[in-house]
């Protein structure tokens, strides 16, 4: 009997450690979209978002296809987040976010012959 009890004595801190470790360690399965189109979660002890990264050289869409129309544009990279960069012929890399998926893809056929040269890699 007494042997029972104990057991169940352990049982019980045992669960309770666990369930203590999951309240103050497991943190809400919810994310934040950050403004390149990317998700973060909550981690940490405080289960605060992760922070968002940071895209260098980023630019308007508008400004990107006035760049592009330019013949200013060498290489573009899209991505399926929207994010696409743009590689100039002084090799400066800039970064926008297309409005849709492949936006890029029909400015660089508007543009003609100033933009047949471009080279073109989506993910």
């Amino acid at each position: 009997m007494n042997s029972k009890i104990v057991l169940f004595g352990i049982l019980i801190v045992a669960l309770l450690i666990v369930s203590g470790y999951y309240f103050t360690h497991g943190c809400t399965k919810e994310a934040k979209i950050c403004p390149d189109g990317t998700a973060v979660s909550r981690v940490g002890p405080n289960c605060e978002f992760e922070e968002c990264s940071k895209i260098e050289n980023l630019i308007s869409w508008s400004e990107a296809i006035i760049i592009l129309n330019n013949g200013q544009v060498k290489e573009v990279n899209q991505f399926h987040n929207l994010n696409v960069r743009l590689i100039l012929e002084d090799e400066t890399t800039m970064n926008t976010i297309e409005p849709k998926l492949d936006d890029i893809i029909n400015e660089i056929e508007k543009c003609g012959d100033t933009c047949s040269n471009i080279i073109i890699a989506t993910e």
